[in-house]
């Protein structure tokens, strides 16, 4: 927010993308207002009154549901920059609230939203699946598996099985990218060369190395999704695996949740 409307313009100019920064608290409307993507402030805020409460009464653990991006953002770059600011805050903050914490993927985690690959350990996944891996939040088969899809499952506690999905990759609106029409963003030198070129060292995942991808520098101009019909029923393969979670559950005698 910036005074009184919604949006740093600079932040939303689909011309071009400028080096990344959080804005300052407005002076109206400081935590956000009805139709706006909420401020830091107000994730601050949220955080102040979890620690409060869990001074009393601490949970098991928390599920984080994704969707960190603001809407309309002007470049991949500020998408990414701004889910590794939200992990670092909250893998810091959220310490004081419960011994562990789960998140998962949302549509606008993707960029332009919606925009997820149909293909298994995709570059972006990947990516994301570093932010939360190299702050410990994920590790071993949950980061696997993450990677892989956005999806894994955790006991974390005794006679209870959290099952996180992708549910994204199931939703009607599937931006077809290869048949959009795009437009090209102006990327600051000091993305490019300087602060977010991208060398591969915070992606912990063993044998990968993205140290040749480079920040898509396109947005689509018009959007064009992929019809169901011809889509895979389920690229990722979780139907199968929720299925092998289920059952070893039931063998356990787990209850469920599914995220």
């Amino acid at each position: 927010m910036h005074g009184a409307v919604c949006r740093v313009p600079e932040a939303f100019n689909k011309s071009q993308c400028v080096p990344f920064r959080v804005e300052p608290e407005a002076d109206v409307y400081p935590f956000g207002r009805l139709n706006c993507d909420p401020p830091m402030a107000l994730l601050r805020s949220i955080m102040e009154s979890m620690t409060r409460v869990a001074k009393h009464a601490k949970p098991d653990f928390v599920i984080f549901t994704g969707d960190v991006p603001s809407h309309q953002l002007a470049c991949q770059y500020h998408q990414a920059r701004t889910i590794q600011m939200v992990v670092d805050y909250l893998s810091e903050e959220l310490k004081d609230v419960a011994p562990k914490w789960y998140p998962a993927m949302g549509n606008n985690d993707y960029f332009p939203n919606y925009n997820i690959s149909l293909t298994p350990n995709n570059t972006w996944q990947r990516y994301v699946a570093s932010l939360y891996g190299r702050r410990g939040v994920l590790a071993g088969p949950q980061l696997e598996t993450f990677a892989l899809g956005g999806f894994y499952a955790d006991v974390p506690r005794k006679g209870l099985r959290l099952v996180v999905l992708n549910t994204v990759v199931w939703s009607r609106k599937i931006l077809d990218w290869e048949g959009s029409t795009k437009k090209h963003v102006h990327h600051d030198d000091a993305i490019t060369k300087g602060e977010g070129a991208y060398t591969g060292p915070d992606a912990p995942l063993p044998g990968v190395d993205d140290s040749d991808w480079v920040w898509d520098e396109d947005v689509p101009d018009t959007k064009i999704f992929i019809p169901c019909e011809d889509r895979p029923r389920d690229p990722y393969d979780q139907v199968a695996w929720m299925r092998k979670q289920l059952q070893e559950a039931r063998a356990s005698g787990e209850r469920v949740i599914i995220a």
